[in-house]
């Protein structure tokens, strides 16, 4: 019964790791909210779409690019991967940029939204515009 509440070399190492991932995982979030996140901000303030960085290794096409915040869209940058054996780009990362535009007021009618300029922002919308 003496052995089962002592702590030995396991639980040492054990609370050794913990500690050591509980710092890793500390580090990588300020490390996203200080530093990625206000650079993606940065990146998609431009008004167009453009590329941040292009790279290649052996067989594969690798990219980041950035796209600038639409209505009701935020802006994001997105790393990309392109194989040789197809055209598509597959999507690996996307960070939240640049905060979304609001709606313009011309598309804001005295009944709700505009069917023809942008889609209802919910069901009350939905049902109010079929009246």
């Amino acid at each position: 019964m003496s052995g089962f509440f002592r702590p030995g070399p396991r639980t040492h190492r054990r609370r050794s790791i913990a500690t050591l991932l509980t710092a890793i995982a500390l580090a990588c979030l300020i490390w996203w909210t200080y530093i990625i996140t206000p650079w993606a901000a940065d990146q998609t303030r431009a008004p167009v779409s453009h590329a941040v960085w292009r790279g290649t290794l052996p067989g594969l096409n690798l990219g980041l690019d950035a796209h600038p915040p639409r209505v009701q869209v935020k802006g994001y940058v997105e790393g990309w991967v392109s194989p040789p054996w197809t055209d598509d780009l597959w999507v690996l990362l996307r960070i939240p940029g640049a905060p979304a535009r609001p709606m313009p007021p011309e598309w804001v009618t005295a009944v709700g939204v505009s069917s023809t300029k942008a889609a209802p922002r919910n069901k009350a919308d939905v049902y109010r515009n079929l009246g």
